[in-house]
C-alpha cells in the first residue's frame, strides 16, 4: 500500500449471530506506526462486531510466515497483516517487496486477508499512512478482510434445493454392512 490515502470503503457488515474471527499480525519494527495500524484494524473490526486477537512480529518480513502459521490453526475466518517500512534504498525496496509478493502469494489460495503493510520515503509519512485520522491504512485492511468473509460466506451460502438429495439416511455398503447405517 505505497502512499495510502483515506478511502469509503469501510463496511458496514452485519454478521448477526456468527461474528468472524480474525487474527491480526502486525510487525513491530517501527512501534509508532505498527500502534497507528493496529489501532486502525481494532476499531474497524469492533465496529463490525468481530472476535479478534492481536499477535506481533518483529519485522515484516516475519509477517508472511506468521501468517501461514495462523491459517494452518484453522481457528480464523480471516487475517490482517500490518506493518510499515521506510524506503530509502534498494535493501529496504527489496524487503518491502518481497513481504508483498509472500502475503499476496498466500492470498492468491483464497484466503481472507487484509494487507495493511505500508512503504514510503520517511517514518513521519507512515505515520501519516497508519494515523486512523488521516490515512487509516490499519482500518482500510481490516475492512478489506471483512468484505472478503462476507463474499466468502454469500458465496457458500445455504444451497436450498439444489444439488443431489440422498433417498435416505441409511446407506448399504456391500454385503458386509449387513443393513447397518453408516456415517
Amino acid at each position: 500500500m505505497l502512499g495510502a490515502t483515506k478511502t469509503n470503503v469501510k463496511p458496514k457488515l452485519d454478521f448477526g449471530d456468527n461474528p468472524p474471527r480474525v487474527i491480526v499480525i502486525s510487525a513491530q519494527y517501527y512501534s509508532d506506526v505498527e500502534q497507528a495500524l493496529v489501532d486502525g484494524a481494532r476499531e474497524q473490526l469492533r465496529q463490525s462486531g468481530a472476535d479478534f486477537e492481536i499477535h506481533q512480529v518483529p519485522g515484516v518480513l516475519e509477517l508472511a510466515p506468521a501468517l501461514r502459521m495462523a491459517i494452518n490453526t484453522g481457528k480464523f475466518d480471516a487475517y490482517v497483516v500490518l506493518g510499515g517500512v521506510v524506503d530509502g534504498d534498494i535493501a529496504q525496496e527489496t524487503i518491502y517487496a518481497q513481504c508483498v509478493q509472500a502475503i499476496t502469494q498466500i492470498s492468491t489460495q483464497g484466503f481472507a486477508i487484509g494487507m495493511g503493510v505500508i512503504c514510503s520515503d520517511s517514518r513521519k509519512n507512515l505515520l501519516k499512512d497508519a494515523n486512523v485520522k488521516r490515512g487509516d491504512a490499519g482500518g482500510d485492511a481490516a475492512a478489506a478482510a471483512l468484505h472478503l468473509i462476507s463474499l466468502f460466506r454469500k458465496l457458500n451460502g445455504e444451497k436450498k434445493g439444489i444439488g443431489f438429495k440422498p433417498a435416505s439416511e441409511h446407506i448399504l455398503i456391500a454385503e458386509r454392512d449387513q443393513g447397518k447405517k453408516t456415517t
